[in-house]
């Protein structure tokens, strides 16, 4: 049978929600506050916590740019030392042992032969005094006397010097072999160079003979790049020939 409702619809019963769909309604707005009850518990206890580990974090990432900055210089300061250090080496391998060489000379001087006057250099680059050849790395200048009337002895002293013949022992020289105290002497020069030799007239109540020669030495120094290969044996760069007079 068809049912017709002519009341207003103002006036009409309202159609009630289903039990099922209230209690659906109610278990849902239920558990949606219960969670924003559970997260605002949380919020609270946790969000003071998280804020505090965030501002340790951020300490330590300042006093982590600290110590980056204090690395980086410790880096710079390391990189000067470095470069010091091989300043230093490098001055080392330049540096001549005069000591040395001054102990060395001295064993190889005859009798005959005074030094009057010595003087010794070293430079960083170039030749000294104007000399043609490789850059030396100083020089060693003696002026010298031979009291002896014959010149040949001045000119076997000047072989003695670059290291041709061995020193005096007795009457004869030495052999010249690489343990020759005049071959060690010789091993840091390269070339060596003299002046004028001229005749130098001696006091007759003083001295034995009358008359001997001087000549003004100077001895170079060799070049780094000639210290990476070894020394010839026996014998260093020959002395010239002196002539007679």
């Amino acid at each position: 049978m068809t049912r017709i409702n002519l009341l207003p619809e103002e006036y009409r019963p309202l159609d009630e929600t289903p039990a099922k769909r209230r209690f659906s309604i109610f278990v849902g707005t239920a558990l949606v506050s219960i969670l924003a009850l559970i997260w605002v518990i949380y919020a609270w206890y946790k969000v003071p916590q998280e804020a505090g580990i965030l501002e340790s974090l951020r300490g330590e990432r300042k006093g982590m740019d600290v110590k980056i900055k204090y690395f980086d210089r410790l880096k710079g300061d390391v990189g000067h030392l470095e470069a010091l250090r091989e300043a230093v080496s490098n001055q080392w391998q330049q540096r001549l042992p005069w000591s040395v060489k001054l102990a060395q000379l001295k064993a190889i001087i005859p009798a005959y032969v005074w030094v009057t006057d010595m003087e010794m250099k070293m430079s960083k680059a170039g030749s000294p005094s104007g000399q043609k050849g490789p850059a030396s790395r100083g020089d060693l200048t003696m002026k010298i006397i031979s009291a002896t009337d014959d010149i040949n002895n001045i000119s076997n002293f000047l072989r003695i010097l670059t290291g041709e013949l061995g020193p005096l022992k007795g009457s004869d020289f030495m052999p010249s072999t690489d343990k020759t105290p005049s071959v060690l002497f010789a091993a840091d020069f390269d070339r060596l160079a003299y002046g004028r030799i001229s005749r130098e007239m001696f006091d007759e109540a003083t001295y034995v003979e009358k008359a001997g020669w001087k000549t003004q030495v100077t001895m170079y120094v060799k070049p780094l790049e000639s210290l990476k290969t070894p020394a010839p044996k026996g014998r260093a760069a020959s002395a010239p020939a002196v002539p007679r007079k």
